[in-house]
């Protein structure tokens, strides 16, 4: 269980959610309309993932969604980096920019999968 908590801490979805908006200007979304609803699109997207595996964990296994979300988690972030590393390298190319965003979503929604359920 201690080992679930530190996992837990260690992936940094609060850092991404803290900072979300200097991610957010960092891969050039500047409109304030766009500022104000990604947010709330991470939220319901966080939401909704959090009812699939109340559902399922009886059936599928608390082990084997821990494994999905943290696989997810893990490829996300790792493409997430190397896009950012691209877009700070001056190569602010379009589909770079494009992609950040729904990574954001998609890391968050990975960790609501499973992870976020598992408070002591």
């Amino acid at each position: 269980m201690l080992g679930i908590n530190v996992t837990q801490q260690a992936c940094g979805v609060e850092a991404v959610l803290l900072y979300s908006s200097q991610n957010y200007e960092e891969v050039d979304v500047t409109s304030a309309n766009w500022i104000m609803l990604l947010p709330i699109i991470i939220q319901v997207v966080k939401t909704l993932l959090i009812l699939i595996p109340i559902f399922h964990l009886d059936v599928d296994g608390q082990q084997n969604l821990l494994f999905i979300s943290l696989g997810g988690m893990s490829l996300l972030l790792a493409v997430l980096g190397m896009f950012l590393v691209n877009i700070n390298n001056n190569m602010k190319s379009s589909w770079a920019v494009t992609t950040c965003i729904p990574l954001f979503v998609f890391y968050i929604a990975s960790y609501a999968f499973n992870i976020s359920l598992l408070q002591l």
